[in-house]
């Protein structure tokens, strides 16, 4: 009996917990859970109600600033100030949409006006440079000689050539190597040559323009250049002005160390850079 009696209460004690029914278990966390969501419930509609309090606060004080504005603004003259002002604006805000419409339209006007002056601009020195080459082609068989002092009965062709072979070594040039020689008149040799002789040589010199029936003679001419190193002599090619104009500027230019010509064309090498050998062309900037 005893065996059986603790049998039944091992199964007694293991179909419950702690004797409580399952289905009162259920029951007892069911009234937890409800009795916490009704403790959130309560703490959120405190946190509403708390807002909705500020927020009245807020727009009461609102309503009374706009009432404040409004009873002094319904003054006359503080009225009428607003309404000037709002006017005066208004009128300013107009000028200003007007004053810029007009500059859009002025500022169009101008760039189409730049946009052609440019155009011509590229297209005229187009056509300088084309006439430029033209005119230096012409010159290829000339040089300008500097330092030859002419007297009044002096015979240019004949002075030039015992200047070639004495100062230069060239022996076989004759009168008849030479098509013309005559010097330049004083305006051109200011205007012209000038600018390409070092400050050092004596301004009375004549500037002789020569032109040659060979272009090899021209050549050979102007190579042996070198022995008048240190001379008031100097010789150069017949550029035009526009090209001369360009040796001049490449030459002041602080990057330019080195600039020359050789069959009218200008050639320079730069300090920065690759130091190479570069052709210059007028209107042409070092940079490009």
């Amino acid at each position: 009996m005893s065996r059986r009696a603790n049998k039944e209460s091992v199964s007694s004690d293991s179909g419950t917990a702690g004797g409580v029914p399952p289905a009162d278990i259920e029951v007892i966390v069911q009234n937890i859970c409800h009795k916490a969501i009704e403790a959130a419930i309560s703490v959120m509609k405190d946190e509403f109600i708390k807002l909705f309090e500020d927020h009245n606060v807020k727009l009461t004080a609102i309503e009374q600033r706009l009432q404040t504005i409004e009873v002094f603004t319904n003054k006359p003259g503080i009225r009428d100030f607003a309404v000037e002002d709002v006017a005066r604006r208004l009128d300013h805000l107009e000028s200003d949409i007007t004053t810029q419409k007009n500059n859009s339209v002025s500022s169009t006007q101008i760039t189409d006006i730049l946009q052609e002056i440019n155009g011509v601009r590229a297209e005229s020195r187009s056509f300088m440079c084309a006439a430029n080459d033209a005119e230096q082609y012409n010159r290829r068989n000339n040089l300008r000689i500097r330092g030859i002092s002419l007297k009044p009965t002096d015979d240019c062709r004949s002075v030039v050539t015992s200047f070639i072979r004495d100062k230069l070594g060239v022996h076989a040039v004759d009168s008849n190597d030479i098509e013309e020689a005559h010097p330049l008149l004083v305006n051109q040799q200011h205007a012209a040559s000038t600018t390409l002789q070092p400050s050092s040589q004596p301004t009375n010199s004549d500037v002789i323009i020569v032109r040659f029936r060979s272009r090899e003679l021209r050549d050979t001419v102007i190579r042996m250049r070198r022995r008048l190193r240190g001379s008031r002599f100097t010789i150069a090619e017949d550029l035009t002005a526009l090209n001369l104009k360009t040796l001049n500027r490449v030459r002041n230019d602080p990057d330019v160390a080195k600039s020359w010509t050789w069959n009218g064309k200008i050639f320079v090498i730069t300090r920065s850079g690759s130091g190479n050998k570069a052709q210059v062309k007028p209107f042409q900037s070092l940079r490009e």
